[in-house]
């Protein structure tokens, strides 16, 4: 994965997952690096069918926030999430956590794009998210 490097220094921070490593990128600018244990370790597995029990190896035991990109139908979301209930009976200690912000808010438009979490974190100043 993209940034999988950072899991063996950052051994207790929950880890936030995406598709493209473009949005790993905009999440650790806009909800802060990983050296502040609060923040979360952004990782990538750079496309969908990547999201695979092979990939989840490396994130056992941990909390895994889970952004996945838009899709027409949302069965990129269903996908995922019904994968990543295999994977945590496969992976003990670990817990998949969704989050279906943007299937619930996004226009028809964005989710025909298969916009992701990047395509809207572009469009704020990153300075009022990132916590004083």
């Amino acid at each position: 994965m993209f940034g999988e490097h950072l899991l063996n220094q950052y051994l207790y921070n929950s880890v936030a997952l995406v598709e493209s490593p473009k949005s790993a990128i905009y999440g650790s600018l806009y909800f802060g690096l990983p050296e502040i244990g609060k923040n979360m370790v952004w990782l990538a597995v750079y496309n969908l069918s990547s999201f695979s029990l092979d990939k989840m190896l490396a994130l056992k035991g941990r909390n895994v926030f889970v952004f996945p990109d838009l899709s027409k139908d949302g069965s990129t979301f269903a996908v995922w999430k019904q994968k990543a209930k295999v994977f945590e009976k496969e992976l003990p200690g670990t817990r998949f956590i969704f989050s279906d912000m943007l299937e619930k808010l996004a226009p028809q438009q964005d989710k025909a794009e298969g916009m992701d979490i990047a395509d809207y974190l572009i469009k704020q100043d990153w300075r009022k998210t990132r916590s004083k």
